[in-house]
């Protein structure tokens, strides 16, 4: 309850803030303790009434159901699961008097085949779980519908290769290895989760000439060396593994196939290859009690000032045929559906220009706490715009409030609506 109700207060704060700059009626006056800015000293009496009368809506009981709904079923972007909690969103704006409508995309999603193969090869043969252990204490981590360990948009790959360790697999990483005289080029990259977006690892990886690339969420950044691990405490346990897309939002966001345009019918599409936001090489997460079998009988140069993580063992760089990786990677890339929602409340005076809010709905997992704690809560906020709509009133400008799609993935359904 206390983690709800923190929530709510945040949203209530932000939201309030442009509930007034939706009401203002372009009068300004000095400062008081019973003013507000841009209201006469009747609307400012006026709008603290309504302001109270919103906040008295919001509360932790009906934002926990909410939370409940939503997190029931693992739901990644496009499938069936995904499609019910729309579904459910749109249903409940409608029930609190909103106008709402689901508005549908055709994106590029892709989804593991089966799960990825990572081994070491030689005299001693070893494959890894690649598999997250079910937890006693929360039955949810038994559920048959949890996806596969992947990234996002990691292509299709088989390779076998010599092994370097990349620390965090930016520029300066691969700096410091080439004073080593460690080459990357023709190898798999390990590296670990920190300090930059993933899809900057992998565009790093393939920039150095890495066939494969391979990352893992150390202990010493979380793990272990932060705290109690899960269910103990909030940090990653040793058979956890970071899912998350390695999209090259930095080229552009949205559909990979149709950039700058909406994804939608009649838009022409590009070939997969023409796409510039998406690596060529094949990239998969592993937990850090895996990483571990890998780091274990590495050779080559100990690791330069920086690289050392939380494992209990000196980290060296590898390179060399010490250890040898396969990885293979089947993804099944389709055009798939996506489903924003959106609600809206017209204005009276000035209907075009907008006050939005949003949050996303899909999640790799459950997404209880990222994204559908801000769901929960958006939808408790919609709820108190419900009641004051009942009461007769109407903002000045118009108000949505967007549930996207497929955020997880390359902030799809926000870049789409954008688009459209």
């Amino acid at each position: 309850m206390k983690s709800s109700r923190s929530i709510l207060i945040l949203s209530l704060t932000l939201i309030l803030s442009l509930f007034a700059s939706s009401l203002r009626v372009g009068y300004s006056q000095p400062q008081t303790s019973t003013s507000l800015d841009g209201f006469s000293a009747t609307g400012a009496a006026a709008q603290r009434s309504r302001e109270e009368q919103f906040r008295a809506v919001p509360a932790a009981s009906p934002a926990r159901e909410h939370s409940r709904r939503l997190t029931a079923e693992p739901h990644v972007a496009g499938t069936k699961e995904d499609y019910a909690t729309a579904i459910y969103v749109r249903d409940q704006m409608r029930s609190f008097g909103l106008t709402a409508e689901l508005k549908e995309y055709d994106v590029l999603l892709p989804y593991p085949k089966r799960p990825a193969v990572v081994e070491l090869v030689g005299p001693h043969r070893e494959r890894l779980t690649l598999k997250e252990a079910a937890i006693p204490e929360d039955p949810s981590s038994s559920n048959p519908k949890i996806i596969p360990l992947f990234n996002g948009y990691s292509p299709s790959g088989d390779v076998t290769a010599p092994l370097v360790y990349v620390n965090y697999g930016l520029p300066p990483d691969y700096e410091a290895l080439k004073k080593l005289n460690v080459d990357v080029k023709g190898k798999i990259a390990l590296a670990r989760y920190g300090n930059s977006f993933r899809g900057v690892k992998a565009k790093v990886a393939e920039e150095n000439g890495a066939v494969g690339l391979l990352i893992y969420s150390d202990p010493a950044d979380d793990g272990y060396m932060q705290g109690d691990v899960y269910p103990n405490g909030p940090w990653r346990p040793e058979t956890s593994a970071q899912r998350g897309s390695v999209q090259y939002l930095f080229q552009y966001p949205g559909d990979p196939l149709t950039p700058g345009k909406p994804s939608i019918p009649g838009t022409e599409r590009i070939k997969i290859e023409e796409a510039t936001n998406l690596t060529h090489i094949p990239v998969q997460p592993i937990s850090y009690g895996d990483a571990r079998r890998l780091l274990t009988p590495m050779r080559g140069p100990l690791r330069p000032a920086g690289f050392q993580g939380g494992l209990p063992l000196p980290y060296h760089v590898g390179g060399t045929n010490d250890v040898r990786v396969h990885l293979k990677t089947e993804m099944d890339y389709q055009i798939r559906k996506i489903w924003n929602v959106v609600a809206r409340i017209d204005g009276t005076d000035e209907k075009d220009r907008w006050v939005i809010m949003g949050n996303h709905r899909d999640a790799w997992v459950f997404g209880a706490v990222d994204p559908n704690s801000g769901t929960s809560a958006m939808l408790e906020v919609a709820r108190g715009f419900g009641e004051l709509l009942k009461q007769g009133w109407k903002p000045r400008r118009t108000i949505l409030m967007c549930s996207w799609d497929g955020e997880e993935y390359g902030l799809l359904g926000s870049t789409e609506w954008v688009e459209t």
